[in-house]
């Protein structure tokens, strides 16, 4: 685990807004649009997918998975596009099973606390893969006081 900071990057994808309990039954339909739309996206950075944890407010939570592109410019219908801005993050390099990820987001967390960090307030986190999955997971939390 190490500290890291991103540029600003832009993301075009499904966007899912819903409690903890819809997460189970939205991201699978969002991630298998995603999928059998990617063609539609213009700009395209790469062949990585992005689950962005955009905000968790309360019992909801605003996810946005996508593709990375060069900028954000006729965003095909039913998807939305997004500017992350520059940010430090506490990064993980997650080659477990898939399952698993929520358990190294944890650990992620422990570990920025242990560092003397403060996550960010909306639980802002990034988790990056490539099609097909070989390099695993990129796990990202992003942190304040740095």
């Amino acid at each position: 685990m190490e500290i890291i900071k991103l540029e600003p990057f832009c993301i075009v994808g499904m966007k899912v807004v819903c409690d903890w309990r819809g997460l189970s039954v939205e991201m699978p339909k969002a991630w298998e649009e995603i999928r059998n739309r990617v063609m539609e996206i213009e700009n395209l950075e790469s062949n990585e997918f992005y689950d962005i944890c955009l905000r968790v407010q309360g019992e909801e939570f605003t996810q946005l998975v996508g593709c990375r592109v060069f900028e954000i410019n006729d965003v095909p219908p039913g998807m939305t596009g997004v500017l992350i801005p520059a940010a430090s993050y506490a990064y993980f390099h997650h080659l477990r099973p898939e399952n698993e990820i929520a358990d190294s987001f944890g650990k992620l967390h422990g570990w920025v606390k242990e560092q003397g960090y403060t996550v960010d307030p909306t639980d802002f986190k990034i988790q990056k893969s490539s099609h097909p999955q070989e390099d695993g997971h990129h796990l990202y939390l992003r942190i304040q006081n740095i």
